[in-house]
């Protein structure tokens, strides 16, 4: 596992990625320092029509920490699509499935050292725009942790699915686009009920329905995150613990199709 964390690493660096995250972090920073001169003019203008003023920074600050989260987990679900399918192009996979471990464990040490390394760089990129905010508006550091973790949990969902389309299809290009059509369709789902109405079909209604309850709730999952940290109530945990149960099936399912290949 240490091996292939330190190689994840290895390539992150090698391939410049750092620097992207530190462009967009530097951006975060700034921008969240530049909001403080407008704390300061709303405390100063008193009660704003929009509602209360530190409710209205934390909305805002919530909404920015959303945005560079999906920003940088769609970034690194794009530039790792591609590190499974790499190690088993030929050469090199003689050379990882030649160790005394088993592919099952080639499988998850990868997937996990993607994980750890990537999501850490994500983690302390937030981290730096979370303490930003804490000190230029003096918000609650433990509350802008909720859309982090929410979002490690849908980077590990990501990345089981690019990981399962990068064996099964041997190409990173294409399990980006598996990526893609997974987002597009769970995406075209949220609208199942209008789509069975418009239908009007019970096996139209019954696909819909079966697929809304299997596939990841990208699109729902971030809310979740979104909600505990401006303290309002979570409606439901089902896209959270439905979207996770999908990314073990996917890993169980994808561990004997790996073993079963021939490289």
């Amino acid at each position: 596992m240490r091996g292939f964390v330190g190689d994840t690493y290895a390539e992150m660096m090698d391939r410049k990625i750092v620097w992207v995250f530190g462009f967009i972090t530097i951006i975060g920073v700034l921008a969240i320092s530049a909001s403080g001169k407008m704390t300061i003019d709303m405390q100063f203008q008193g009660a704003s029509p929009l509602g209360d003023p530190s409710e209205i920074i934390l909305l805002s600050v919530v909404k920015g920490l959303d945005f560079f989260l999906w920003l940088s987990v769609f970034l690194t679900v794009m530039a790792t699509a591609g590190l499974m399918p790499s190690i088993l192009s030929k050469g090199r996979a003689e050379y990882y499935l030649s160790k005394s471990v088993s592919r099952a464990t080639v499988l998850l040490s990868k997937l996990f050292s993607v994980f750890f390394v990537y999501g850490g760089l994500i983690a302390i990129c937030s981290l730096l725009l979370v303490l930003t905010a804490t000190v230029v508006h003096s918000l609650s550091f433990t509350v802008l942790l909720y859309p982090i973790v929410v979002y490690m949990i849908l980077l590990f969902i990501w990345l089981t699915i690019t990981f399962f389309a990068g064996i099964i299809l041997g190409s990173g290009t294409m399990a980006i686009m598996t990526a893609v059509i997974v987002w597009v369709v769970q995406f075209a789902l949220q609208f199942r009920e209008g789509i069975a109405r418009f239908v009007d079909s019970s096996v139209t209604k019954f696909i819909t329905d079966a697929l809304y309850y299997i596939l990841p709730k990208f699109s729902q999952i971030p809310d979740l995150g979104e909600a505990l940290a401006l303290g309002h109530p979570v409606e439901s945990w089902l896209p959270l613990w439905t979207s996770i149960l999908f990314a073990c099936s996917i890993v169980i399912i994808t561990i004997p199709l790996f073993n079963r290949r021939d490289y």
